[in-house]
């Protein structure tokens, strides 16, 4: 699939307006915006930041189209105010770099840490980083902090647990 384009259970919830504040956290952000923007999605978001892996064409895409993006580490706190939370933390195309349980856990706290209550974080990577990444989501599960499912098309879809 295509990691730049939503799957369509998530771009039809965007259009309904249930994701009001999203979080793009992945590789080459700034996609998801434009796709957004590009069929009249984004009216519906009220709150939308741009971060994460970037090469420096997308950066020059993001300053252009006046996009709020960063570039930064998924592996320190989000920068963001304590206070802000997201509806939907979409993260595609990079996780699969981190390999190790310690940094995978990292990732997940800071996802998390503004991820509102109930809040979908959707992981659409793939790769043989799974199983290593499940360790660290069950860390999350037996804490009570989140709940996952791996969909058909091997999304992880995770739910913050208040």
């Amino acid at each position: 699939s295509n990691p730049w384009k939503l799957p369509l259970r998530l771009e039809e919830a965007v259009k309904a307006g249930k994701f009001k504040r999203i979080l793009d956290a992945g590789a080459g952000s700034c996609s998801l915006e434009g796709e957004l923007r590009r069929k009249g999605y984004f009216k519906t978001v009220r709150n939308f930041l741009a971060f994460g892996a970037y090469d420096c064409s997308m950066l020059r895409i993001c300053a252009e189209r006046g996009s709020i993006s960063l570039q930064h580490s998924w592996l320190i706190p989000l920068p963001v105010c304590a206070s802000c939370k997201f509806d939907l933390i979409y993260q595609f195309a990079g996780i699969h770099h981190m390999r190790v349980f310690e940094k995978y856990a990292k990732f997940l706290d800071n996802m998390l840490a503004v991820l509102e209550c109930n809040g979908l974080l959707f992981v659409n990577d793939n790769g043989p980083w799974r199983p290593e990444f499940r360790k660290a989501l069950k860390v999350k599960v037996t804490e009570k902090i989140a709940t996952y499912k791996e969909s058909a098309d091997k999304a992880f879809e995770i739910h913050r647990s208040c």
